[in-house]
C-alpha cells in the first residue's frame, strides 16, 4: 500500500456541524436586529435551504457533483466546473430567498434584514473550518508512510478553500474535485484523478470516506480498497465497505495490517 486517499466533508473536516453553527450565528445576529426566536429561524433556514435548494434549476448538476445547500449558502462558485456557470449568480439570489423565507416564517416580513443575516452566515461559515479532532495527528502519522490525497465531491473553489483553512494543506500530494473533474462520486472519476496524479494504480491506494453510498461505492468502483468511517449513520445494505472503522484514530493500525 503507497497512498491513502480522504474524502473531505465528515471525514478530515466535520461539515455538517460547522455548518448548523453557522446557521445559529446568523439566527443570533437577526435576534439582536429583531424581536424573534433564533433557535426557529436557523432550523427554519435549514428547511427552507433543502427546499429551495432542491427545487432550483441548478439542482440536478450541482447535485450530481455532491454541492450540498449548506454549501450554496456561503461559498464562492466562480468556475465552478463545467455545466455550473449560473451558480454563482444564482447562490446571492438563493441565499437571500432562505432567509427571506425564514424570516416570515418567524414573523418578519417585508424587512430588509434577509441580506444581512444573509452575509452574517457566509461570514460565520468562512471564519473558519472546523476539523476533526483527530485529523491533524492521524494525518501526521500517515504522511511518514504513505502519500496522501483527498478525492472530494464538490466545487472547486469551495473545496481548495476548505482544504486551504484546514491547517494541514500540506500533507496532500494531489486534491481531485468532482467538480473540476465533471464526474462526482459514487462514480469513479475523481478516485482516478488522484490516483494519476499520484502516478498510481488502484491496488496501490486506500480510500476512506464517511458515505457508504458515495465514498465507498466510487472506492470499489476504482478498484480501490475501501474504507468507511462509521459517524453513526445507517448503514445501508449495499455497496459493502472492506473495512469499517468508527473513528479516524482507528486508521493506522487497519492500515498496517493489511498486506
Amino acid at each position: 500500500m503507497k497512498a491513502v486517499l480522504f474524502d473531505l466533508d465528515n471525514t478530515l473536516l466535520l461539515e455538517d456541524e460547522v455548518t448548523e453553527r453557522a446557521y445559529r450565528t446568523a439566527a443570533t445576529f437577526a435576534r439582536k436586529q429583531r424581536d424573534l426566536d433564533a433557535r426557529a429561524l436557523a432550523e427554519a433556514a435549514q428547511d427552507e435551504a433543502d427546499r429551495l435548494w432542491g427545487a432550483s434549476p441548478v439542482f440536478a448538476r450541482a447535485d450530481a457533483i455532491g454541492i450540498s445547500p449548506g454549501e450554496a449558502m456561503w461559498g464562492d462558485f466562480a468556475g465552478a466546473g463545467p455545466g455550473l456557470e449560473e451558480l454563482d449568480e444564482f447562490s446571492l439570489r438563493f441565499r437571500q430567498e432562505v432567509w427571506a423565507t425564514a424570516l416570515a416564517r418567524c414573523g418578519v416580513v417585508g424587512h430588509r434584514l434577509a441580506p444581512l443575516v444573509a452575509q452574517a452566515f457566509v461570514d460565520a461559515r468562512r471564519a473558519g473550518q472546523l476539523a476533526d479532532p483527530d485529523a491533524a495527528g492521524v494525518l501526521a502519522t500517515l504522511a511518514a508512510r504513505y502519500r496522501l490525497a483527498i478525492v472530494t465531491n464538490g466545487a472547486s473553489g469551495v473545496q481548495r478553500e476548505k482544504v486551504a483553512g484546514s491547517g494541514f494543506a500540506e500533507r496532500f500530494g494531489a486534491i481531485a474535485v468532482s467538480g473540476e473533474v465533471g464526474h462526482g462520486k459514487p462514480e469513479p472519476h475523481v478516485v482516478r484523478a488522484a490516483l494519476v496524479a499520484l502516478g498510481l494504480g488502484p491496488a496501490d491506494a486506500v480510500m476512506v470516506g464517511d458515505s457508504v453510498e458515495r465514498d465507498v461505492a466510487a472506492a470499489r468502483a476504482a478498484g480501490v480498497y475501501a474504507v468507511w468511517i462509521d459517524r453513526g449513520g445507517i448503514d445501508p445494505d449495499e455497496p459493502v465497505p472492506d473495512a469499517r472503522i468508527t473513528s479516524l484514530r482507528e486508521l493506522p493500525a487497519l492500515l498496517d495490517a493489511l498486506p
